[in-house]
This record gives structure tokens, sequence and C-alpha cells, in this order.
């Protein structure tokens, strides 16, 4: 059931039986109907039922940044704290509002991050494709009454570099996705599932080309114009120490102020960048090749252990 562990009110059905239904407002960003297109996946898988949109649903998504002004005044008649939250990146907010719940983001990110917030709450794993995790079944779905949260990253670009992969995901891609590529290479396909489990563990960077040419991600058709579709961030190393971001017409190089030492701790790159950087990136690896210790297939870092060092970095 829906309900969130450290619940103090109490619960409403905001679903019982038959089809779960949504609405979106007019105008959305392409992230957004991945996320709606994900979630009527989990809500099938969730309650057995077709999953669609609906002029009447029981679930509502907001973008902020592209709602028009009748969209806002009805969100303002809500109550929905909107100066709270509308001028942060990636954010949402979400809570039941009449017999609606209601999901309001200040970008298409953060529509998309809050929708499958609602997945994730009703009991689906955000590793559900790739860990093969199959849902409870539900047929009555309970929403705590008091629910009225909003979440904001405190980490502007957030995400994941793949490297290694001649061994490692090319093969994998090319025997369970069919997408026959040389030397390890990835393309869209895989990268299109990946890209799911990143929008909804709130990731929104992918950088490749550490052990190879910068370019490698941007180099294969069809990579950029997923990423494009998931809203991901492209990031490329210039192996000096810094990543070039491809959010703007203009990239950005952000240099990296920590990284880990190959044994599961952060360092400093330098103390005196780091006292003057108003920004700046940190690295931690889960798959190492090199001396004196690779390790590729296993990795023996705690969990426990990576959390704690990337606070640390923060």
């Amino acid at each position: 059931m829906l309900v969130p562990p450290a619940a103090k009110g109490g619960n409403v059905v905001w679903h019982e039986g038959g089809a779960v239904t949504y609405t979106m407002q007019s105008k959305v960003s392409t992230v957004v109907t991945k996320a709606a297109s994900l979630f009527e996946d989990d809500m099938k898988a969730l309650t057995g039922n077709e999953c669609y949109e609906s002029n009447q649903g029981e679930v509502a998504v907001y973008q902020l940044d592209m709602a028009s002004n009748k969209e806002l005044k009805a969100l303002e008649m809500q109550q929905i704290p909107l100066l709270k939250f509308i001028a942060r990146k990636d954010a949402f907010w979400i809570g039941k509002r009449g017999n609606q719940v209601v999901i309001v983001g200040s970008n298409g990110r953060g529509a998309a991050y809050g929708l499958l917030e609602l997945s994730r709450m009703s009991g689906i794993s955000v590793w559900k494709w790739w860990g093969d995790i199959v849902p409870e079944r539900h047929q009555r779905l309970e929403i705590d009454e008091n629910l009225d949260k909003i979440e904001v990253p405190s980490v502007e670009y957030r995400g994941i570099n793949i490297d290694d992969t001649q061994w490692s995901s090319g093969p994998w891609a090319r025997n369970y996705l069919k997408e026959q590529l040389a030397d390890g290479l990835l393309g869209p396909a895989y990268y299109h599932k990946l890209f799911e489990l990143m929008l909804r563990l709130r990731a929104n960077t992918i950088s490749a080309g550490w052990d190879k040419k910068a370019s490698v991600f941007l180099d294969v058709k069809g990579n950029r114009e997923v990423a494009d579709s998931f809203s991901m961030i492209v990031a490329t190393p210039d192996h000096d120490g810094a990543v070039t971001l491809h959010e703007h017409k203009k990239p950005v190089d952000i240099k990296i102020l920590y990284a880990d030492d190959g044994y599961g701790y952060m360092l400093a790159r330098s103390n005196d960048d780091v006292k003057q950087a108003s920004h700046g990136a940190a690295l931690y690896h889960l798959s190492y090749e090199g001396q004196p210790h690779d390790y590729l297939w296993l990795c023996t870092t705690q969990p426990g252990l990576v959390c704690s060092e990337m606070q640390t970095a923060y």
C-alpha cells in the first residue's frame, strides 16, 4: 500500500480497482512523457490493470516552466506552495488535493522525479527492470492524507560514468539488447534502459570516455538524441582534472576537486583548489583498472563507505 513509513495522519484511498488514470498539463517536456510511460508500466505491474492518461485522472502532473497562466492559477487556487520551489532546479512537490494526488515539478526532470516517486511509494522498486523485481499486487492504493512535501536536489549535476565496456556492458548489450557495435561501444538501446534507471534514481548527468576518447558517447548515432529525450546532461572528460558539461550552447568546464584513491577513500586533488573554488566535482570509482590492484568484476567497497565518502566530498 502507498503509506509513508512515518505517516502521522490517517490514510485515504486514492485508487481502488480498475485502471489507474492520470492527467497532465497541456504542454510538458519529453522527459515527462518518458516518466509517464514508466508510470503506466509500473501501475499495470502493481495492480494488474491498464494505466492511461485521462481528462479526470486520479493523479495530476504539472511542469511549472511550461505551464500556462490558466494552469498556474489553478495550482494557486489549490494552495500549492509554488514560491518555495518554482525557482529550484529539478525540484518537485507532491501532495493530496481533493480526490487527486497532485505532482508539480519546477521543470521537466522535477515533474518526472515526482511521478516516479509516486511509483516508488506505491511499492515499485527503482531496480524493477534491471533487477527483475516483480512488485506485490494491490487493487487498493492508499496515501497519507497529510502528505505535502517538497524535494530539491542538493547537488546540481548527479550522474554516472561508464567505461571499460569492452568486457562488461558492451558484450551484455550485444547479447541481450542485440546492439551490434564494435569495440565495446554502447548505443541508444542500452542508454535508453540506463536512462530509465537514472531517471528513477534522480540522476541527470551521463559521462563516458575516460578510457578512450572524450567523444565516445557523442560519436555513436542516436546517443545524443536519446539523452535529450530523457533530459540527460552529457559530460565528457578533458583528461586534465576536469569534466566538460554540454548542457548549454557553450560547454562549461568543471574542475574535479575530489577523487577516490582506488581503495574507497576520497582525497582532495589540491587543497588550494578546494579553498578557492566556488564549485567543483567529485569522482568515485566502483570499478578500477590499473596498478597495483584492479577490481573489474567484483567491487568490495562497502555501500556505507561509498555514501559516507560522497557526503564528505559534498
